[in-house]
């Protein structure tokens, strides 16, 4: 890392000016930059991105602008702190992003670009204000956690649209995963061995429902209320069983990076292409007292 914080590959590439490129933006929803290989982490939970990182240039501190979706969304896109755009805690959950912001879609759209939004989760759609210069943003969050699959085959179709026009273009791609309630449907090879034999008889730990954990439920509007939720207590067994589910989220959501990236390079999109890998916030598993996010703003966020 230098001193600003970025680590350049040798082989990723120079822009080249005046040349018109395809900008992809994929945003993995809850993932921990503590959790990725490409950060240290050990175990090979995300070759996917590792591999990506490899061939990139790396953040190593990039923050986000808030500990929960809406407002840091908001935040990329408009390139505002979260008190400019209004689109934050202390105006209740039910904000829109205000039609009098100036997003990246608009400035791409304004020149010539075909804008295009894919999003599993309900905070990143048209009706909160998200749509603004987007060409079409497709309904594709239902508040159910089990979009991984279906959001990677809109993108590929996506991609194969896009590839047929003539037009340079934006795509912003919104992962759910790894949101709680964290449901790895699909059992990948280091899900198996990350979960191993375990038996949890807890039977809210085995849903994944962090939420009815993390003692939020009591509270009500907890920040309108000055409180913190205080997590139900478990066993170190039960927290290393509620973190393993995360981590095979994580792991599920990397396969499907994998194969968002091998079809741009299959339709020889790579070399026209600016891919953008982050996430909207982290997530906290009791590092300092609580569980899930939208509260602290420690590391883990």
């Amino acid at each position: 890392p230098t001193e600003s914080g970025l680590a350049a590959s040798p082989s990723a590439r120079a822009l080249v000016p005046g040349k018109r490129l395809n900008f992809m933006f994929l945003v993995l929803d809850t993932l921990r930059q503590r959790d990725l290989g490409c950060y240290g982490a050990k175990g090979g939970i995300s070759p996917n991105i590792d591999h990506f990182a490899r061939k990139s240039v790396l953040f190593r501190r990039a923050y986000s602008q808030a500990p929960w979706t809406k407002p840091s969304v908001a935040s990329l896109f408009t390139g505002g702190y979260p008190r400019r755009h209004s689109t934050w805690e202390e105006r209740g959950r039910f904000s829109i992003l205000a039609k009098k912001a100036n997003t990246m879609a608009e400035i791409f759209q304004h020149h010539g670009f075909t804008t295009v939004a894919l999003s599993a989760n309900p905070n990143v759609a048209p009706h909160v204000g998200m749509g603004q210069g987007f060409d079409r943003f497709p309904h594709l969050s239902d508040y159910s956690n089990r979009t991984t699959a279906r959001l990677t085959e809109a993108t590929l179709k996506e991609l194969k649209r896009l590839k047929a026009a003539a037009n340079p273009f934006l795509l912003y791609v919104h992962y759910l995963d790894p949101h709680d309630p964290y449901d790895p449907y699909v059992r990948t090879a280091y899900c198996t061995d990350r979960l191993g034999g375990a038996i949890i008889t807890n039977e809210v730990v085995r849903s994944g429902k962090a939420h009815l954990l993390s003692g939020e439920d009591d509270l009500g509007k907890i920040l309108r209320q000055g409180k913190l939720p205080t997590p139900r207590a478990m066993t170190p067994a039960e927290k290393d069983y509620i973190k393993g589910l995360y981590d095979c989220e994580v792991s599920l959501v990397d396969a499907a990076v994998g194969q968002v990236l091998q079809e741009v390079k299959a339709l020889g999109l790579e070399q026209d292409t600016v891919v953008i890998l982050t996430a909207d916030h982290g997530e906290e598993f009791q590092e300092h007292g609580l569980m899930r996010h939208g509260y602290q703003l420690f590391e883990e966020m």
